[in-house]
């Protein structure tokens, strides 16, 4: 399996961004309707900074150097727009997790008090102050409710280390990221503990996401109509109805994402390529927790870290 057919990417068209003023959040200045760049023709795929670039600049960017460090990339970036968004979530150093333009003040709401759990042998750890933080502060920025969760998985033994966390082509990094995407919120993990056998991004390493957004579309073009899951994925009958917070769930298994190659009505975010899949809509916003690998474990996974998800309310308008 190739780091192209299961990337990170993170592209998407947010139809509610179009304006400094729209809902989608207040000066957040639409890259489709401003500084678009061409669409990729070698364009490496399957890091944070291309994911980044699809969502301010409209598509993704047509070279990537491999070398290019990211503080360099970023600067790159706000050049080639000639206008600066209010918001821009770059990881600038490894994989930092700092996520908001400008500090939030603390939370009004205490982190949650949960439990420690293996699921299918997975073992899940209570998320941490300086994690909910960061949760806080993207609901701030976006002014729209996120589902915390408040259960994540715990990194592989070595994969908090800087040399694990610094390099950005590989997914050896086990620190969660949590930030923003434009009015989306985005928790993306790689490298946490699984059992042998396990079915995942690669041989023994998972890859977990959690996203949501008021205004969800899983589509590349914009002109057609939304819809918060892509083609690429298929419903999953399930014989007992399960639900997050009182609220049923839809769960689907996604195949792999068709890529750049297929027309642009066929092509959706990838960031769930591969995955067993969890939706629900709560509070306004549509929300979706998943893990890659087609397997009932992954399956539990999403559910379980779904039912723990926590929604937190901007503090501010």
């Amino acid at each position: 399996m190739s780091r192209a057919d299961c990337s990170r990417s993170f592209g998407h068209a947010d139809p509610g961004a179009d304006s400094a003023g729209g809902a989608g959040g207040a000066g957040v200045v639409s890259a489709r309707s401003k500084c678009v760049m061409p669409r990729p023709t070698t364009a490496p795929r399957g890091e944070w900074i291309t994911r980044m670039t699809t969502w301010v600049m409209g598509t993704t960017p047509t070279a990537i150097r491999s070398g290019l460090r990211r503080r360099r990339y970023a600067q790159l970036v706000l050049k080639r727009l000639g206008c600066a968004p209010v918001l821009v979530v770059l990881l600038l150093s490894g994989c930092s997790s700092i996520t908001a333009a400008a500090k939030a003040p603390p939370p009004s709401t205490p982190v949650p008090q949960v439990s420690a759990t293996v699921v299918d042998g997975v073992a899940l750890n209570p998320i941490t102050a300086g994690e909910w933080q960061e949760c806080q502060q993207v609901a701030d920025v976006t002014h729209a409710p996120v589902p915390c969760p408040t259960l994540l998985p715990v990194p592989m033994p070595g994969s908090l280390s800087a040399m694990n966390c610094a390099n950005p082509n590989l997914p050896s990094c086990g620190r969660p990221f949590i930030g923003a995407s434009g009015t989306y919120f985005l928790v993306d993990q790689y490298s946490f503990e699984v059992p042998d056998g396990y079915i995942g991004y690669l041989p023994g390493i998972g890859h977990f996401v959690v996203m949501a957004a008021m205004r969800f579309n899983a589509r590349l073009d914009a002109k057609l109509p939304a819809t918060s899951v892509p083609g690429y994925c298929s419903s999953t009958s399930m014989n007992t109805p399960i639900v997050v917070h009182g609220i049923p769930v839809s769960m689907y298994e996604c195949g792999q994402d068709p890529g750049y190659s297929a027309p642009i009505s066929q092509q959706y975010m990838e960031t769930v390529s591969g995955h067993e899949l969890v939706e629900w809509k709560q509070d306004g916003v549509t929300c979706e927790v998943s893990f890659h690998g087609h397997s009932t474990v992954n399956q539990d996974l999403a559910v379980a870290v779904a039912q723990n998800t926590h929604m937190v309310f901007p503090l501010s308008g």
